[in-house]
């Protein structure tokens, strides 16, 4: 009996232990899913946890941009400019190859053209002559001289006021049986007339003269700071003078008057040509004279200008080794200040002429001048 009992109470735990669940297979499976899925209660929003937004941007159909469409937007932008750096590396690439197909016989061509012309005694003999100038004459050229510079820089001033002058003068005529004396033919002629104008500065105290020449001085000095190159300042200066007094002449001798600046509106206008239909041909001896007078004005300058070794009046260099001292900073800076100072009194100096009380005005009024514009 106690065995049948120990048999029945095993029995019975038998019975009350879990049994295992039987496998299901892919498709039961999916469906105790889905059917789990249905099942599950809905969640509300505030249970889950809420990403941080740290920087919305409203895009133009008022929704905000989230850090995905960043990240998708950056993602295009990287591809897009990784696929033009391909692009363009395969263009490059292509134009490299298509140059080189192209020119590569040419170059071989001139580089064995020129094997063969610098073998030749001719080459070898101008090479030699070429060095030989360029280390005995052309590297020991003399630097000219500030002095030298002044008087040039005076000469060419005082010839600018002189020039200027004498357009507008004139020869005097004299009836036909009028009894003239030589001093007063020579006082009334155009060179007595330059020589009075000159000496009035110290017979008369009159200073026109002098004005004149520290006007054009001052305007010649500009162009030589704004240039920074001595003698092709002197070339574009002495041309410009040049030019102005031979159009001013011209038209004293037309009108009667000399050149004002309506004339410069005038031609600029396209009525150039319509000018040297009034010329005569005494005119037309003056304008080929003053053509060959500038030509050696300009020949002389170049010349000059290779003979001269100094590159500048203020000398500076943009080379980066001697950019950076101090002594070549401070030479730039010095050579643009003074140009743009040189500009600003230039133009100062114009705008006062006409405005009574400027300093221009003071300035002219006493050196025995009242100009009326």
């Amino acid at each position: 009996m106690a065995e049948s009992s120990d048999l029945e109470q095993s029995a019975d735990e038998q019975n009350h232990q879990p049994q295992p669940e039987p496998e299901l297979t892919g498709a039961q499976q999916d469906g105790a899913d889905n059917t789990s899925i249905q099942t599950l209660p809905s969640r509300k929003i505030s249970d889950q946890a809420e990403p941080v937004d740290h920087s919305p941007t409203e895009r133009p159909d008022n929704t905000v941009a989230t850090p995905e469409d960043a990240d998708s937007s950056n993602g295009h932008a990287k591809h897009a400019a990784s696929r033009f750096r391909i692009t363009a590396v395969a263009a490059i690439t292509s134009i490299r190859a298509w140059w080189s197909r192209i020119f590569s016989p040419i170059n071989t061509w001139i580089a064995q053209q020129w094997q063969r012309l610098s073998a030749t005694r001719g080459f070898t003999a101008c090479a030699a002559g070429w060095a030989f100038f360029k280390t005995r004459i052309w590297d020991k050229r003399m630097r000219f001289s500030f002095a030298f510079y002044a008087i040039v820089f005076i000469v060419v001033t005082a010839a600018s006021v002189l020039g200027l002058q004498w357009s507008v003068y004139s020869e005097p005529t004299y009836a036909k049986g009028q009894v003239v004396d030589d001093q007063t033919k020579a006082l009334n002629s155009v060179a007595g007339q330059l020589t009075s104008f000159v000496s009035q500065i110290w017979l008369h105290q009159s200073y026109q003269a002098w004005l004149n020449f520290i006007v054009l001085g001052v305007l010649y000095l500009t162009f030589i700071l704004v240039i920074n190159r001595f003698w092709v300042a002197t070339a574009l200066f002495g041309t410009l003078m040049t030019v102005f007094a031979i159009a001013d002449k011209i038209k004293i001798e037309l009108r009667n008057e000399p050149i004002i600046p309506a004339d410069l509106q005038f031609i600029t206008g396209g009525n150039g040509g319509s000018i040297m239909s009034f010329t005569t041909k005494k005119d037309m001896m003056l304008i080929n004279s003053a053509v060959t007078g500038v030509i050696w004005l300009i020949v002389v300058c170049v010349v000059l200008q290779f003979l001269d070794r100094r590159r500048g009046l203020i000398p500076y260099t943009w080379k980066r080794p001697e950019f950076v001292s101090v002594k070549n900073i401070t030479a730039m800076v010095c050579r643009w200040v003074a140009a743009v100072l040189s500009v600003v009194l230039c133009v100062s100096f114009t705008w006062g002429l006409g405005t009574a009380g400027s300093w221009a005005r003071n300035f002219t009024a006493s050196l025995s001048d009242y100009p009326h514009l």
